[in-house]
């Protein structure tokens, strides 16, 4: 293959990559929203997918073609080192500065990229009074008209979540942490409660359903978490 034939294709391809990724950003960040706007616009717990994708499934995809990109993107330099050498060695006469200005360039390039495997996150602990009232103030940037309903409405989902919450802790003390993206199955293992049992309890049945995932369970049966939450906290109590 020609190298100016190559050269179009690795263009193309990186151009596909970067308006992949743009797209991906912008799914992310104005579809695929995180769990405290998903409050504040649905005004309860809920999943959201496209096309049976999550938002951190998306995301893994994102990085994904970031990585694709870098790859091309290296293989467009090495076409060009050429090129990329002469004009460099125009733009900077003396050696010494441009032995300099690379070393700092690739440092740079180097601690952008690797850096999120050293740092540490910050870690914030919030009690659940802080979270009703977080959720209370992004209730206040709703349409006005709509504001006294919804805000009636999300009081009572909440107040509902708290009932289901504490009749939980009575059965069991310990922490039952259950997330979306989990199955039943996993659910099962963890708590080495029979995926039998919870189908039952929650009143739906079939055996494809052990390995889909909780949030498209939540979505087409229409059951709460805690419902299950309180499941297996009956469960664990009957066996002590």
């Amino acid at each position: 293959m020609k190298k100016a034939k190559l050269n179009f294709i690795i263009n193309a391809i990186m151009f596909l990559c970067m308006s992949a990724i743009v797209g991906i950003g912008f799914l992310i960040k104005y579809n695929l929203i995180s769990g405290q706007e998903r409050w504040m616009i649905y005004g309860r717990p809920v999943e959201l997918y496209w096309l049976g994708l999550d938002r951190h499934q998306w995301g893994y995809i994102h990085l994904l073609l970031a990585f694709a990109l870098l790859f091309f993107l290296a293989v467009h330099l090495v076409l060009h080192s050429t090129l990329i050498k002469s004009v460099y060695k125009k733009i900077i006469a003396l050696k010494a500065i441009r032995k300099t200005f690379v070393m700092a360039f690739a440092s740079i390039s180097i601690l952008l990229i690797f850096s999120p495997f050293v740092i540490k996150a910050d870690v914030y602990e919030k009690n659940d009074h802080e979270k009703h009232e977080a959720f209370k103030t992004n209730q206040h940037q709703f349409n006005s008209s709509k504001q006294n309903s919804n805000h009636r409405e999300n009081l009572f989902l909440d107040k509902a979540e708290r009932m289901s919450e504490a009749k939980v802790d009575h059965h069991d003390k310990q922490t039952i942490d259950i997330k979306g993206y989990m199955t039943l199955e996993m659910i099962s293992e963890k708590y080495n409660v029979p995926c039998r049992l919870i189908k039952q309890k929650l009143g739906i049945s079939g055996k494809d359903i052990d390995q889909e995932k909780l949030g498209r369970l939540k979505k087409k049966y229409d059951f709460k978490v805690s419902k299950i939450k309180e499941i297996i906290a009956e469960y664990i109590a009957e066996q002590q």
